[in-house]
């Protein structure tokens, strides 16, 4: 797997770009490996059934995290002494599946498990 630095994350066959910022490009590079190998050991169609390419590749964020970081996720300290004093460390699982689930839930923007992936509205 050959890992090129780039401003946003994309898979393609054996190859993966991300964002070479630490700590933040981990959950990424996890996330677009994780593309790769459903790809290629399922043969799913990721346009035709994205529900199982995306859902399969958020758990293996998840859980690939927590396994290098731990059950927080890792941040670099804020400037401010104000900020980092009472900052609470966010878990890992609620971060990356659950916030984002319910707040689209609660926005209305949770499409039906069948749905193509021609048929999400991205916001680029």
């Amino acid at each position: 797997m050959i890992v090129a630095d780039a401003r946003d994350g994309m898979e393609y066959p054996m190859i993966t770009m991300d964002n070479g910022s630490d700590p933040g490009y981990r959950g990424l590079l996890a996330h677009e490996v994780g593309h790769n190998w459903f790809y290629g050991m399922m043969n799913n169609n990721e346009t035709y059934r994205p529900m199982m390419d995306e859902g399969f590749t958020q758990f293996l964020t998840s859980w690939s995290q927590e396994k290098i970081d731990g059950k927080y996720v890792a941040s670099n300290p804020a400037k401010s002494k104000y900020i980092n004093k009472f900052r609470e460390p966010r878990e890992v699982r609620e971060d990356e599946i659950y916030y984002g689930y319910i707040r689209d839930a609660c926005l209305g923007k949770d499409p039906q498990l069948n749905t193509h992936s021609d048929g999400f509205n991205a916001v680029l």
